[in-house]
């Protein structure tokens, strides 16, 4: 005969199990309950609680934007031993590619 439960009694329950370090087929066993009917209340218990989850609610009260202008480009700067290699910042990838295993040569 099955037996009524309410959400809360389910909620306990469900703590029971994880603080008694038992395998939930063992729980089940324990206290006489069905683990597929364990698992199904788990189930939904998660999706209760997700739903409740910590995350807030905001809105957007003042919308603004920020620019970065750089006038400045960037350098690669390479120092093998004694040399200083100066490159634009647009240098292609593969040149890059070709020059270090150039310079490691």
């Amino acid at each position: 005969m099955r037996k009524f439960r309410s959400p809360n009694h389910w909620q306990q329950i469900l703590a029971e199990q994880q603080k008694s370090g038992l395998t939930i087929s063992a729980f089940c066993r324990q206290h006489n309950i069905s683990t597929s009917g364990f698992y199904t209340q788990r189930q939904k218990q998660s999706v209760v609680t997700a739903s409740t989850s910590a995350f807030v609610s905001t809105k957007v009260t003042k919308q603004t934007s920020t620019e970065v202008h750089r006038d400045v480009k960037q350098r690669i700067v390479l120092e093998p031993s004694a040399a200083r290699l100066t490159l634009p910042a647009e240098t292609p990838a593969n040149y890059l590619i070709t020059l270090l295993n150039g310079l490691s040569a």
